[in-house]
């Protein structure tokens, strides 16, 4: 596609007509689906969720956020994530402390504790068991240049 946009040979402008017209298709498409299974009312809650990753959440507030029975809140959280409310939050605070690690001088009592985890121990604890290291190995992992491991 792009060796066709760059070359510009004969009739280049209804080639790259065409290959938008394709890009647009594929984009309504994916729309469409993402629209079947998407419940909106919970688009502000993950919003809320992401930019709020280092206050301490309550999945009732949230709850209540929605303005939907506790029963339909669970059950439509996890069919949009997959995952709990607090299982959501985990990951999302694990994959802020994995970011932290490896682009800030923080310790990892520092990021625990921004990110309100029990204690240094228990974050240690979690990211071991998701990611295989620990926040420490991680961090001299990523320091010592093998950028390649995928964790």
């Amino acid at each position: 596609m792009i060796d066709n946009l760059i070359a510009q040979p004969t009739g280049y402008a209804y080639s790259a007509n065409m290959l938008l017209q394709e890009v647009l298709l594929l984009f309504a498409r994916e729309q469409s689906i993402a629209d079947t299974f998407r419940h909106t009312e919970l688009n502000n809650i993950l919003i809320y969720m992401h930019k709020n990753i280092d206050k301490p959440f309550r999945i009732d507030e949230l709850v209540k956020k929605s303005g939907l029975s506790r029963t339909s809140f669970f059950k439509r959280f996890r069919s949009i994530t997959g995952l709990s409310p607090s299982s959501y939050i985990l990951k999302l605070k694990l994959e802020s402390a994995k970011a932290s690690l490896d682009t800030t001088n923080m310790s990892v009592k520092e990021i625990a504790s921004s990110l309100h985890f029990y204690d240094e121990f228990h974050f240690s604890k979690l990211f071991k068991r998701s990611y295989g290291l620990s926040p420490s190995a991680f961090r001299r992992l990523k320091n010592s240049g093998q950028q390649h491991v995928t964790l």
